[in-house]
């Protein structure tokens, strides 16, 4: 089971030796960090001022359910943070825009 302080089994992987040579058959890509789930989403609203001016008013959101998603998650030896999620991506994230077009 994937959790922030353990997100693969450390006790599967060994220090590498001092003396450089690096044995066994595990692929390079062998750890696979935790997926992405995110909403985005944009509403806007043109309206015209007169013949030669309109408005657009605009709303933007990024991770609009904001939910957690986390992020990389530490590989290196022999760091003892070995396997754990280091931080997690941008929470939710609002932007207003308005733009005069003539």
């Amino acid at each position: 089971m994937h959790t922030v302080a353990q997100w693969f089994n450390t006790a599967a992987f060994a220090n590498p030796p001092a003396d450089g040579v690096r044995p066994g058959n595990s692929p390079a890509v062998s750890v696979y960090g935790p997926g992405e789930i995110r909403w985005d989403a944009a509403v806007l609203k043109n309206t015209s001022i007169s013949e030669k001016f309109h408005l657009e008013f605009r709303v933007e959101a990024t991770n609009v359910l904001n939910h957690t998603n986390l992020d990389a998650v530490n590989t290196w030896f022999p760091v003892s943070q070995f396997g754990r999620v280091r931080s997690t991506r941008d929470h939710r994230i609002l932007q207003l825009g308005l733009k005069l077009m003539f």
